[in-house]
């Protein structure tokens, strides 16, 4: 059986300011074609509905409309949902 896509999140810090990072990994004959955004939809949905989470870092998320907001020192871009 071939996996298509992988995702979940990881380094899930609970709290007041609950966040976590998602990851997902897709198979290279499927790059391009808008699945990763449609699978991530229901995942970003179920961080912060059921696990509570207030912010969700990500490094490629503009198309999901998440917002720049800023830039660590070790180059990471951080987008927020709004």
């Amino acid at each position: 059986m071939l996996n298509l896509l992988t995702c979940g999140f990881h380094c899930w810090y609970q709290g007041e300011r609950s966040r976590a990072e998602i990851g997902f990994e897709l198979a290279k004959g499927y790059w391009g074609k808008a699945i990763k955004q449609e699978a991530l939809e229901p995942v970003i949905d179920f961080g912060f509905t059921q696990m509570g989470l207030v912010i969700i870092e990500a490094t490629v998320v503009r198309k999901l409309n998440f917002v720049r907001d800023s830039e660590s020192r070790e180059k990471l871009v951080y987008y927020y949902l709004l």
